[in-house]
């Protein structure tokens, strides 16, 4: 089976992005960043579109978690957007900008099974 087909296996992408957020807790913002980078948007597609559905691909494979910051992040507590919420944040267009001033920003951690998935070849 190729990489492509096989959805244990994390394609190149994927793969920057466990690794981003196994080294620490990395902004949505920057996964727009690395998705603008690497890709070529479809017709009518944003970057922000890609950067959104590859983050919930990640998501529903158990590949990473999404956090909430109150404040700046080394400053603020932070803690885990649960299940049930996680749609208004990543739907929501403040998650995936950079605003230092504004008081909450969500950040994304590569799990157990992520860095699992990133050793696979």
């Amino acid at each position: 089976m190729t990489e492509e087909n096989d959805s244990n296996v994390p394609n190149q992408l994927e793969k920057n992005l466990l690794w981003l957020g196994y080294e620490e807790y990395t902004g949505l913002w920057q996964v727009v960043i690395e998705v603008s980078d690497e890709t070529e948007p479809e017709t009518g597609e944003s970057q922000r579109d890609l950067a959104r559905n590859l983050i919930q691909k990640l998501l529903d494979r158990g590949w990473i978690e999404i956090y909430l910051s109150d404040g700046p992040l080394g400053d603020g507590k932070i803690m885990l957007i649960p299940l049930e919420e996680r749609q208004n944040f990543l739907d929501s267009e403040r998650s995936w900008n950079l605003d230092e001033e504004d008081e909450q920003s969500v950040w994304f951690a590569t799990t157990d099974e992520g860095i699992t998935a990133y050793r696979r070849r």
